[in-house]
């Protein structure tokens, strides 16, 4: 596990030495994209890094320091595994096209665009498609 960490390190700076050495071969848009690339990327490996490493720094720590008191097991133990489903939702965030897709469902629920109505026709189409392949 110590050689993914490092590989993190390793890859992250790759990266940002590759778009410093193509800057000036690539059109401003790509370079745009470039850099929008690299800071997810980066702001992806912090979160794997707070999510997976700290966990298992923290434990051999709660064991040499002898706490007791298992609270603090249990949130270091359950912190390694929402790492991924946050990990998720930032990619979800940071890359504008899937940003620009939840933020138009927002907007649909909150307009109540997606109402019951709606969900009861899907339910019905669906329930036709069913009984037509019978």
């Amino acid at each position: 596990m110590l050689i993914e960490f490092f590989l993190i390190i390793f890859f992250n700076i790759l990266i940002l030495l590759s778009i410093k050495s193509t800057s000036k071969l690539v059109t401003s848009n790509t370079f745009k994209m470039q850099l929008s690339f690299y800071k997810t990327t980066l702001i992806d490996s912090i979160f794997v890094i707070l999510f997976v490493w700290v966990p298992i720094v923290i434990s051999p720590i709660i064991v040499i320091s002898k706490i007791s008191d298992f609270r603090v097991g249990i949130l270091g133990f359950n912190s390694s595994i929402i790492g991924a489903p946050i990990s998720y939702l930032l990619n979800m965030i940071l890359i504008k096209p899937y940003r620009r897709f939840l933020i138009s469902i927002l907007r649909k629920i909150i307009r109540k665009e997606i109402s019951e109505s709606n969900v009861n026709k899907v339910q019905t189409v669906n329930a036709k498609l069913v009984v037509s392949r019978k």
